[in-house]
C-alpha cells in the first residue's frame, strides 16, 4: 500500500550486482589518481563457484594480472607488481542478506537484526564464512560516513552455520583486505523475494561511495 516493498524471482544476486554497476558507472573515472575500479560479475556461486566462470576460479586474478601487464611495460617484474597490487587493494563482496524475520526474531543476535529500507548490511561470521574482519569494517565505516550511509550489522550466532560468499575463497586467492556487504531481502530464493524499494538505490549509493572515497580512506589508514 506504502509501495514500500519490492517481490519478484531470482532477485538473489540481481540486487547488489545492478547496484555495483551502477555504482561503477556513476562514480567519477578520473577522480582517482592511483587506483583502477572494477566489478567482478560471477556465476555458479549457489553450487560453490567452481567453475571457469565462477569466482572460486582464477579469472578475477588472472583478469587483473592482465591488467597490471598492460601497464607495467617492458622489463618490469610483474609477479612482484601483482603482489603488492593485491595487497593494496580493497575486495568487496556484495551478496544478498537475510533481512530479519519477526516469526524467527530467536535466529538472531540482538542489536543484529537487518531491516528493510533502511541500509546495506555488513555480515560477519566468526567461523570464517564471511570476510569481514576489524580493518575492513573499519575501512568501510568511513566510506558510509563520506557518503552519508547507514550501515547495518549482521553478526552470525556461534551456534548455526552461515551460508559461505564469494569473499573468502577471493580474499585468500589474492590476500587482499575484503569485506562482506549485501543489501537485505526476505524470502531468499523464492518466487516472491522481498526487498525494499529504497534498499537497491542505497546500495548504489554506498557503492558509488567506496568508488569514490577509498583512495583517499585507505591514505588516511596507512599515514595513522
Amino acid at each position: 500500500m506504502e509501495k514500500e516493498l519490492i517481490y519478484g524471482g531470482r532477485i538473489d544476486d540481481k540486487l547488489c550486482s545492478w547496484a555495483a554497476v551502477q555504482g561503477l558507472l556513476e562514480t567519477n573515472a578520473y577522480a582517482s589518481q592511483s587506483t583502477i575500479k572494477c566489478v567482478g560479475l560471477f556465476d555458479n556461486e549457489e553450487i560453490g563457484s567452481l567453475s571457469r566462470q565462477g569466482a572460486h576460479g582464477n579469472f578475477l586474478p588472472s583478469t587483473i594480472e592482465r591488467i597490471i601487464e598492460s601497464f607495467a611495460g617492458e622489463g618490469k617484474n610483474v609477479a612482484s607488481l601483482v603482489g603488492r597490487t593485491f595487497a593494496n587493494s580493497f575486495l568487496v563482496s556484495a551478496d544478498v542478506t537475510h533481512a530479519v524475520n519477526p516469526n524467527f526474531l530467536s535466529a538472531y543476535l540482538a542489536q543484529h537484526s537487518p531491516r528493510l529500507n533502511v541500509g546495506v548490511t555488513v555480515s560477519a561470521d566468526a567461523s570464517g564464512h564471511m570476510t569481514t574482519d576489524a580493518v575492513s569494517m573499519a575501512i568501510m565505516q568511513r566510506v558510509a560516513e563520506e557518503c552519508g550511509c547507514k550501515l547495518q550489522v549482521f553478526q552470525a550466532r556461534n551456534d548455526v552455520r552461515e551460508g559461505g560468499t564469494v569473499g573468502p575463497m577471493l580474499s585468500s586467492a589474492m590476500g587482499c583486505r575484503a569485506i562482506d556487504v549485501g543489501i537485505p531481502q526476505l524470502s531468499m530464493h523464492s518466487i516472491r523475494a522481498t526487498t525494499g524499494a529504497l534498499d537497491p538505490g542505497l546500495g548504489v549509493k554506498l557503492f558509488k561511495g567506496f568508488f569514490d572515497h577509498y583512495e583517499k580512506i585507505d591514505a588516511e589508514f596507512k599515514d595513522s
